[in-house]
């Protein structure tokens, strides 16, 4: 569908999110809106998932992280 399945930003992948507003998104999460924009623009605290990245790597793998959306699938980090 025009996206790399390999990697995708999260800018992209808030594109496939079934044409939902922000707003609606929201509100399914039980969150606020700016929290959805801040995802969207893959601006939050990382510190754990780094660290994560971290051990598994130290242990001579990489971390994926995927959404699944059943047909397709799209590789966040």
């Amino acid at each position: 569908m025009g996206m790399d399945p390999e990697r995708t930003t999260p800018e992209r992948a808030a594109k496939i999110r079934a044409g939902l507003a922000a707003a609606e998104v929201a509100q399914i999460m039980g969150v606020t809106q700016h929290l959805v924009s801040r995802i969207e623009r893959g601006e939050l605290e990382r510190s754990e998932v780094d660290t994560l990245a971290a051990y598994v790597q130290a242990l001579g793998g990489r971390l994926k992280i995927v959404a699944d959306f059943g047909d397709e699938s799209y590789v966040l980090r």
